[in-house]
């Protein structure tokens, strides 16, 4: 029998794609997610190819750092589905019995060992959310039996690079000590602090810290226990305004977030993708004159942007997005330039950015377009104090 805790799980993510870029892993940090949530710890985490001997390898390295192992994807009827045939060459004692996948198609797969126990659930994220949350993470927590309690929080920081975020919160990881942990999880354009107590008081030590992080990191916490564009869309409910959206250089990924939120119904109004310099005037209003001074690329050109889709969509929010996504430079502005502005009734803000990071790609440029705009919108909202890039 491993000695591994009784509350450690090894992950095993199978798939070609995983490895060649072409699909980016979602499961595994879900599933670190939840199984954190449940009290369980990773203990190991691995991406396999879609080949049989090296899943084999994944699952029996698993097996060593683990007393249950979760492997996701390879389950299915085209050749490069070999997770059952791997889980067949494992050596043990195998009493295999079918998940039923409530989603589906494919059912998922259960297999004792004296080592540990590996569950095989479809790589498709609905499927694989539904079978783990609803038959896997239950039957491992009661395996594990009793575990110290355990809770969880998490802080979305907007403008502050996770170094800095690090630097900023040392009075609270040395306030946690060896009751607790904050890990950062440097995303596309923001950063997300986990922090984490165990023990009998594991609630109330994690509130006190959560509170002492928001109260370091000032405004630039834009989000606790929830994602950017859920706190954006509950802050716009809770004080019952309306927003609408003009977007050239995210063409329509803001809007497509706040949408994405249920209850968004209520606070969006509506949105204009005008890609194409003309139509910035023709569906926006926006002054040629502007146009023909400043470009489609400037931050008094987002400005009115965001009034004129304000004032056409009748919203008490406007917000505007324009800029270079690049490869190539744009009416002198290098790829990887951020207009964002907010418009309402007070006024108008509006922010410039470069991207940060390493990578300056069209989809990364993008998305942290869309983190800031909505980050300043958030701002403008609740009339908190200039971010960082905002004049």
């Amino acid at each position: 029998m491993t000695s591994s805790a009784p509350n450690t799980v090894a992950l095993v993510l199978v798939g070609d794609e995983l490895l060649t870029g072409h699909t980016i892993d979602t499961s595994g940090p879900w599933l670190g997610r939840r199984l954190t949530e449940e009290g369980l710890q990773v203990g190991a985490a691995t991406i396999a190819p879609d080949d049989a001997d090296a899943v084999v390898r994944a699952i029996e390295h698993g097996m060593e750092a683990a007393r249950a192992v979760l492997v996701t994807g390879g389950l299915g009827p085209t050749p490069d589905d070999v997770t059952r045939a791997a889980l067949a060459r494992v050596p043990g004692h195998w009493v295999n019995a079918e998940l039923a996948n409530d989603v589906g198609i494919e059912p998922g797969a259960r297999l004792e060992s004296s080592r540990a126990i590996v569950y095989a659930v479809p790589g498709v994220p609905a499927e694989m959310r539904a079978m783990v949350s609803g038959q896997v993470l239950p039957e491992i927590v009661t395996a594990a039996g009793h575990m110290s309690p355990r809770s969880t929080r998490s802080l979305i920081v907007v403008g502050l690079p996770e170094s800095r975020v690090a630097e900023l919160l040392t009075p609270v990881r040395e306030y946690l000590g060896d009751r607790g942990r904050l890990s950062y999880l440097p995303q596309t354009a923001e950063v997300e602090v986990l922090i984490g107590s165990t023990g009998n008081d594991a609630s109330t030590l994690a509130a006190a810290a959560t509170a002492r992080a928001r109260q370091l990191l000032g405004d630039a916490v834009a989000a606790e226990n929830q994602r950017l564009e859920e706190a954006v869309v509950q802050v716009l409910g809770a004080r019952g305004v309306s927003v609408a959206t003009a977007e050239s250089l995210t063409g329509g990924l803001v809007a497509a977030a706040l949408v994405s939120v249920p209850g968004a119904s209520d606070v969006v109004r509506g949105g204009v993708v005008a890609y194409a310099t003309d139509l910035k005037a023709d569906l926006l209003g926006v002054d040629t004159d502007l146009l023909a001074r400043d470009g489609a690329v400037a931050p008094t050109t987002a400005t009115a942007m965001a009034e004129g889709i304000r004032t056409r969509c009748r919203a008490d929010f406007g917000v505007a997005t324009t800029g270079v996504a690049g490869p190539d430079p744009q009416e002198g502005y290098p790829a990887g330039t951020m207009h964002v502005a907010v418009a309402s009734r007070r006024g108008a803000r509006v922010g410039s950015f470069e991207p940060s990071g390493q990578r300056h790609d069209r989809e990364t440029v993008r998305r942290q377009a869309v983190v800031r705009a909505l980050d300043l919108l958030r701002r403008a909202v609740v009339d908190a104090g200039p971010g960082p890039g905002e004049s």
